[in-house]
C-alpha cells in the first residue's frame, strides 16, 4: 500500500470531484447510499448530495468510490485539493496518476510524510 498524496493544481475541490464524477466515481457509496465525509478532526458523518459542497472546508473531505470497497479520500489543504493514495496498492495509484492525465488533471505526487508542506 502507498502512502502517497497527489496534490492537484488548477482546480477547486469541487472541479476535482466533478472531474472525478465525470470519468467513473460516485460520491455516494456503492453498498449504503450515503456519502462519507469526515471532518479535519477525523469525525465521519454522513451527507446528502446538497451538504457536500457547504462541508467541503478546509480539512474536511469525502470518499469518492469507484467500486463497494474502492474509494478515494479527496480533501483541500492549504487551498490545494489532495487526493490520499493510502490504502492503494501501487497498481492502484498508477491507474488513478493514468486516469488523471488522461482527463488533463495537473497534480504532483508526493509521499504522505511530504505532502502536506507549504
Amino acid at each position: 500500500m502507498t502512502k502517497n498524496v497527489a496534490t492537484v493544481e488548477g482546480l477547486t475541490l469541487a472541479a476535482l470531484i466533478e472531474r472525478l464524477c465525470q470519468a467513473g466515481y460516485q460520491m455516494s457509496c456503492p453498498d449504503t447510499g450515503r456519502v462519507h465525509g469526515f471532518t479535519s478532526a477525523g469525525q465521519l458523518t454522513y451527507l446528502t448530495s446538497q451538504e457536500v459542497a457547504g462541508f467541503l472546508v478546509e480539512g474536511n473531505g469525502v470518499l469518492l468510490w469507484d467500486k463497494p470497497t474502492g474509494s478515494l479520500y479527496v480533501s483541500q489543504i492549504a487551498t490545494k485539493p489532495r487526493i490520499s493514495c493510502d490504502g492503494l496498492t501501487v497498481e492502484q495509484e498508477q491507474s488513478l496518476q493514468r486516469l488523471l492525465t488522461s482527463h488533463g488533471i495537473i497534480y504532483s505526487i508526493a509521499h504522505e510524510d511530504f505532502a502536506y508542506e507549504a
